[in-house]
């Protein structure tokens, strides 16, 4: 499936075959609002955690070693980093799902309107009309999308990925921030 694709070209199995495709990811992608949400509020109790310590600072270094607090911190900062991660990621999912879903609109509505099968009967004319929309960008994007070249699975496969490592960037910040705690709770000096 390395070629480029005319969807006019297309039977009509395969165009439902890709339609069913874009239908699963979507549905798949349109999940990862609930990761994000997830993540905003890992990153708060990050944010609020780093903002008593820090005002603490000279309190807690009385009952935590300052190597424990130093060890600490890193992991704080780390947990912080990963969930950046992943919310980059969400960044560029939602955008894209938006996208597609507002493109979904628009091409219902040219359909309503009978213009769809305008756009079947003239052979070449979505391929002419992605390439101008295509030529619109800057050369960085028109490259980029010229590498897909009509394959419908090199989009979805970078957003399913880009899904699935959201929740690896999750899992890392989560396992950080357990990690200050815990580092923190054993370094309690006894007094």
């Amino acid at each position: 499936m390395g070629k480029s694709i005319n969807p006019q070209n297309l039977s009509d199995s395969k165009r439902t075959e890709n339609e069913l495709l874009r239908a699963y990811a979507s549905s798949l992608i349109s999940t990862t609002s609930n990761i994000d949400k997830f993540t905003t509020w890992l990153l708060a109790g990050i944010g609020a955690v780093s903002s008593v310590l820090v005002a603490n600072i000279n309190s807690i270094s009385e009952i935590v070693p300052k190597n424990s607090i130093r060890l600490s911190l890193f992991f704080l900062v780390l947990s912080f980093a990963f969930g950046l991660c992943q919310k980059i990621l969400a960044f560029l999912l939602l955008v894209d799902y938006d996208q597609e879903t507002k493109l979904r609109e628009l091409l219902k509505d040219l359909n309503d309107r009978g213009h769809y099968e305008i756009i079947n009967k003239e052979k070449g004319l979505t391929t002419k009309v992605i390439n101008r929309f295509r030529e619109l960008h800057p050369w960085i994007i028109r490259k980029i999308v010229s590498r897909e070249n009509g394959n419908i699975d090199k989009p979805i496969r970078k957003r399913i990925h880009r899904y699935y490592w959201q929740y690896f960037w999750v899992f890392l910040s989560l396992l950080a921030f357990l990690a200050f705690i815990l580092i923190v709770a054993f370094s309690i000096k006894n007094t």
